[in-house]
């Protein structure tokens, strides 16, 4: 059984902070009626709070006036980026440098992955629609058509030329971008894909979905390498909500023997997260479970960080499991995290970002969560709805988040 989650003090803003800093300057706006935002200050077991007053003066310069203790010691990223304080707290709120909101025509959006040059993010959602948003000025410069459904996810391949998806209609579709075509259809699943993965350049792949299975497939054969029961045999199988690939170099396989078809699976293990609230761990090649452990509630992404062995949960009380996996033997779900009751609906993790998640979460924030210091440093303003996905370029420096109703929202990071 999972342990309590600890709550985590956190500083939270007004989601449009950032349009009361755009009076123009020497304006009689500007300088009699300051603009004003809120501010709070989340403890475990009360709230502090407070406002901040605008004030632009003539020359373009911004003073700050906050009440209870609060201020803003930074402004920064062209008036995009502050870090507010309150007391010991300091926490940077970021506010979008670009919106895109005719992406998706369904107004539904769910899935959304960027290539790792940075240029191109796939987008996908409700009746089918995966388009490809050129990130730069929000063209749409491809429609990939094919599913029935809702488009639950999509994930480019290392070339940023073929892209992989997974929808409502059971079927994983592997996509030649450049031509808008199905290279492959990949079938085997009796109900919807929701999550999917790649393996190393991509003649293998992963999914998961309602049926409770998660498949390695070979692409070149359109067919299933192995088909990992997620429900441990159980005849009532729970959805297998997420799939998170991570190598390690001390597996132990004994007695079994690769698949023809397989390449570099030798250090590939699969991380899950279930609707029936457990975490587990699939060796590939060794062909067996790994590690599980129980959350009690359903697990809607998983993400684990290569550099320092840590993996995280998200979950839909709001829970962030973190683990160490160092030794697969005898995991150790370290401390579970908890912000608001809003459920986590995706973990990404950037790049060069060690030890850090990003958490998209029901209630609209975006969240940068230190699993070492285990606290928020960061947090993604302008939704006021549920942020249904995140992801951002290997460079780190931008970050795309997709609304529940398809907008499309663009941060500039550590500017």
């Amino acid at each position: 059984m999972a342990a309590a989650a600890e709550r985590v003090n956190f500083l939270e803003v007004q989601s449009d902070w950032n349009e009361c800093l755009s009076a123009p300057a020497g304006s009689k706006q500007s300088n009699e009626a300051p603009n004003v935002f809120w501010v709070n200050a989340r403890f475990s077991d009360h709230t502090v709070y407070g406002r901040v007053q605008v004030h632009i003066q003539p020359d373009g310069r911004t003073s700050f006036e906050g009440e209870h203790g609060f201020d803003v010691a930074n402004l920064h990223g062209n008036k995009r980026r502050a870090t507010m304080c309150f007391q010991q707290q300091s926490q940077t709120f970021t506010a979008a440098s670009r919106l895109y909101n005719n992406v998706l025509t369904q107004r539904s959006g769910s899935c959304i992955d960027v290539s790792s040059a940075g240029d191109l993010a796939l987008c996908g959602g409700g009746d089918g629609e995966l388009r490809v948003l050129q990130t730069g000025d929000g063209t749409i410069t491809t429609e990939l058509k094919t599913h029935f459904g809702d488009v639950n996810c999509c994930k480019w391949f290392p070339s940023n030329k073929v892209a992989l998806s997974g929808g409502a209609d059971t079927r994983v579709c592997i996509w030649n971008v450049e031509t808008a075509e199905v290279a492959a259809t990949l079938k085997g699943h009796t109900a919807g894909v929701l999550d999917v993965g790649i393996i190393d350049r991509g003649r293998n792949v992963i999914s998961c979905g309602r049926d409770g299975t998660c498949k390695v497939w070979d692409v070149p054969t359109q067919t299933v390498i192995c088909d990992y029961n997620a429900s441990n045999g159980s005849s009532d199988r729970s959805a297998v909500n997420c799939c998170n690939l991570a190598s390690y170099d001390s597996l132990e396989h004994q007695n079994t023997t690769a698949d023809p078809r397989e390449v570099s699976t030798d250090d590939k293990v699969i991380f899950t997260g279930s609707d029936d609230g457990c975490v587990r761990c699939f060796d590939i090649r060794g062909r067996c479970n790994a590690f599980q452990q129980d959350l009690s509630v359903p697990v809607n992404s998983v993400v684990a960080s290569a550099t320092n062995y840590l993996m995280a949960a998200g979950c839909n009380d709001g829970k962030l499991a973190v683990f160490d996996v160092r030794n697969l033997k005898s995991v150790v779900n370290s401390r579970n995290l908890q912000r608001t009751d809003s459920p986590i609906l995706k973990l990404h993790h950037l790049d060069g970002a060690a030890g850090t998640v990003w958490a998209a979460n029901g209630d609209g924030s975006v969240v940068h969560w230190d699993l070492q210091k285990l606290n928020i440093v960061e947090e993604l303003t302008g939704a006021e709805e549920a942020v249904v996905s995140v992801s951002g370029s290997p460079l780190g420096n931008h970050l795309y988040t997709l609304s529940r109703s398809g907008i499309v929202r663009k941060y500039v990071l550590g500017v």
